[in-house]
């Protein structure tokens, strides 16, 4: 994946406005930023609860609406940076955390969010080879 992924990665996930806030979080949250992009260099960005595995990155609407709008792409690159943040006992990120989360770049900045892990993938269509 190219450093250009990263650029966007980084600047898409934060340019989010208009997004309700949950005022707290009293509860360990695992939640990782995804970044995409197709061969043909289509990006993307988004937030998902978890540590997503490959499957979860597919059924996600972010994946699905890339590989609507890319048909032609014969696959989707993807870097995830998985975090935790909070305190107490672990609990999925539902759609108001990852909300809230969403609007607090500063929790990624200073570390307040922990990062458990970055991977990379190459997501190949069903019936292309390489």
């Amino acid at each position: 994946m190219t450093s250009k992924l990263s650029l966007f990665f980084c600047s898409h996930f934060y340019d989010t406005k208009n997004i309700k806030c949950r005022r707290s979080i009293h509860h360990e949250q695992n939640f990782s930023i995804l970044g995409l992009e197709t061969n043909t260099g289509i990006p993307s960005a988004g937030i998902m609860s978890g540590i997503p595995e490959v499957k979860d990155i597919q059924r996600s609407n972010l994946y699905k609406e890339l590989r609507w709008d890319c048909g032609a792409s014969e696959y989707i690159a993807v870097i995830v940076k998985s975090f935790r943040y909070g305190h107490g006992p672990p609990e999925p990120a539902y759609a108001e955390d990852l909300s809230w989360i969403a609007l607090r770049r500063e929790l990624i900045e200073t570390g307040e969010a922990v990062e458990l892990q970055t991977s990379r993938l190459v997501i190949l269509y069903p019936g292309q080879g390489m």
